[in-house]
């Protein structure tokens, strides 16, 4: 799940494509910036769809506003999506798609249960009323 938070989280900054350039640009048409910021995908960007890249390089327009915490953390969870199996990160492409169509507080709310899972799975700070199996709920 922690793959799947990430990725909407990720892909949930992407709202626009940058204009003017190529569609399907390779990987050695990218900026300087865009293969940093992207380095973890660069193995397999060339074999990317259009849309899928221009998601990824729409994160690098948002990066800047980002502190270097979640700097680190978007680049651990690329790589994470860079070592995803097909049928996970089509998962993760429906789990996205199910929240991008929610109302925006039912939106919040899907993406903080999300962050709730990842936070409890990591081992960090358990949460209140949820059983794990480091940390059972007192009965």
């Amino acid at each position: 799940m922690s793959r799947v938070w990430m990725l909407c989280l990720t892909l949930a900054l992407v709202a626009c494509s940058p204009s003017g350039r190529p569609v399907n640009p390779p990987w050695s048409q990218l900026t300087e910036q865009e293969q940093s910021v992207l380095a973890p995908l660069q193995p397999e960007w060339n074999r990317y769809n259009p849309r899928k890249k221009q998601e990824f390089l729409a994160l690098v327009g948002h990066w800047a506003s980002l502190t270097p915490a979640e700097q680190t953390n978007v680049q651990l969870h690329l790589y994470d999506w860079a070592l995803m199996e097909m049928p996970d990160r089509q998962a993760a492409r429906r789990t996205f798609d199910r929240i991008e169509s929610l109302p925006p507080a039912a939106r919040d709310a899907a993406l903080a249960e999300l962050a709730e899972r990842e936070r409890v799975r990591e081992g960090r700070e358990p949460a209140a009323g949820i059983e794990t199996p480091d940390a059972p709920s007192a009965r």
